[in-house]
């Protein structure tokens, strides 16, 4: 969804404001810029079938009896898109004296904040606190969700995991459930 202040009276010129002309450039596709007509009531547009995680530029002009006014600035590169959902299950799947190695439920399609056809890239944020989870500090950020190994952990102490996602976007999931496990 674009949206824009509307003019004021004194930026209409001499006569009623007619349109609006919003145009769309597709930065990283074709790039080819594409212009929609628009009421002059209206103050958003929403664009359909934009591809989740690309960019795209937007302007807008307004149009009266007298003619076009001069273009807006292109706006900085916008992403659509939304933000993950929030991540599953984390499994241990080893531990010694001083480590625990996990994998954690990766997130495809649109569960990343884009489609099935257009998923948006991930990073996954994994927390450890080793105070009963009052507080949390980040163990380790990665793109997979492969085998990871926390190392140097207090033996016999419960250590609670829990971990989220960022798409490529800078959109976050909420954190997922906290799993509890003890090296050793």
């Amino acid at each position: 969804m674009v949206e824009w202040d509307p003019l004021l009276e004194e930026e209409l010129g001499s006569s009623l404001l007619e349109s609006y002309t919003l145009a769309i450039t597709d930065v990283e596709g074709t790039g080819l810029e594409t212009e929609v007509l628009v009421s002059a009531q209206a103050t958003a547009h929403a664009f359909n079938s934009l591809i989740p995680g690309q960019a795209y530029t937007f302007r807008i002009k307004a149009t009266n009896l007298v003619g076009d006014s001069e273009w807006s600035d292109s706006t900085q590169p916008l992403y659509p898109g939304v933000e993950p959902t929030r991540p599953g299950l984390i499994t241990f799947t080893s531990t010694t004296r001083t480590t625990i190695t996990f994998t954690f439920s990766e997130l495809t399609g649109q569960d990343t904040g884009g489609t099935d056809a257009s998923p948006i890239p991930l990073t996954y944020h994994v927390y450890i606190s080793k105070d009963g989870g009052t507080t949390y500090e980040l163990l380790i950020s990665t793109t997979d969700a492969l085998a990871k190994t926390a190392s140097y952990l207090s033996p016999g102490l419960m250590h609670y995991f829990k971990y989220q996602a960022e798409n490529d976007i800078g959109l976050l999931s909420e954190l997922s459930t906290a799993y509890e496990m003890m090296p050793g």
